[in-house]
């Protein structure tokens, strides 16, 4: 008995047989093929899957950190569509410097993930102020900086430019311990809104959105520490998002894929929420039956 497989892939608006794909007559590409991309604090953690998923999906990724040593690895890990670039986000000069760099080498930017961030105890009583705007050159003014140059870079260059700033959930409630972080992505969300709207009436093909991710085991939340009353406290407000776990980095860059597509054309100014429904509850402590 002969059997025959009928079967069409659907790929930029064309039907190809799958015996075509099958047999190499037709090379499948990925969602980004083709684009260039610039992702900060991409050395390790969130930021270093994400370079991995766009790099996955055809784009050519500048993996910028001020830590060269991992950035390095990183490069060795992903592979040769990506490179690595010294970048310190609060420093505009550095800014300046990536861009021109960038230019030169690809005549171009279509996405723009502004991720690298950086946490630290900060409480309303105690705080200094050298921790506090320490905090916000990275996590606020980085991110401002990050969009005005991408705005005068890709205005020009691009006709498929997508700003995406990685924020967190924590931007949704007060943080009494961590102020400065939570005060710079609440700021973030705003900015990201009024990115979007200038580039509405510009009339430039930008889009610019955020991610805000929830709890995602990272060098970063590996660094609070913790006595053992707060770790048990912890790992019962894990127990109780209602996914039942935290996520992972690959859960943040594929939502970053997603909004660097042309699946997401029409969505701009707009918050993506990837924790596991943790800011849909009330906070009342309760855990999962099963």
């Amino acid at each position: 008995m002969q059997y025959i497989l009928l079967a069409f892939v659907f790929l930029n608006s064309n039907f190809i047989w799958a015996g075509d794909v099958m047999s190499g007559n037709h090379e499948v590409k990925g969602r980004l093929e083709g684009r260039v991309a610039l992702v900060t604090g991409a050395a390790q953690g969130i930021g270093k899957e994400i370079a991995r998923v766009l790099v996955r999906e055809g784009a050519q990724v500048v993996i910028a950190d001020i830590n060269d040593e991992e950035g390095a690895l990183a490069v060795q890990e992903i592979g040769s569509k990506s490179c690595y670039m010294h970048l310190d986000v609060s420093d505009e000069c550095d800014w300046q410097l990536a861009m021109q760099r960038i230019l030169e080498t690809y005549s171009k930017l279509d996405i723009l993930v502004n991720n690298a961030g950086l946490n630290g105890a900060v409480d309303p009583e105690n705080g200094t102020l050298e921790k506090w705007r320490k905090i916000q050159a990275v996590d606020l003014e980085g991110v401002f900086l990050g969009c005005k140059y991408a705005i005068q870079t890709m205005k020009d260059t691009s006709e498929h430019s997508s700003i995406i700033n990685i924020s967190s959930i924590a931007w949704t409630r007060g943080i009494p311990g961590g102020i400065a972080y939570s005060a710079s992505k609440a700021a973030v969300t705003n900015l990201t809104q009024s990115v979007a709207v200038y580039c509405g009436q510009k009339g430039y093909n930008i889009r610019c959105n955020w991610i805000s991710p929830g709890f995602i085991p990272t060098p970063m939340l590996a660094g609070i520490k913790r006595d053992a009353e707060q770790e048990a406290r912890f790992q019962e407000y894990i127990r109780s998002i209602p996914m039942g776990k935290m996520g992972t980095p690959e859960d943040i860059g594929n939502g970053v894929l997603f909004l660097a597509s042309d699946e997401s054309k029409y969505i701009t100014g707009t918050e993506l929420r990837i924790d596991g429904g943790v800011t849909a509850w009330t906070g009342i402590p309760w855990t999962r039956e099963k």
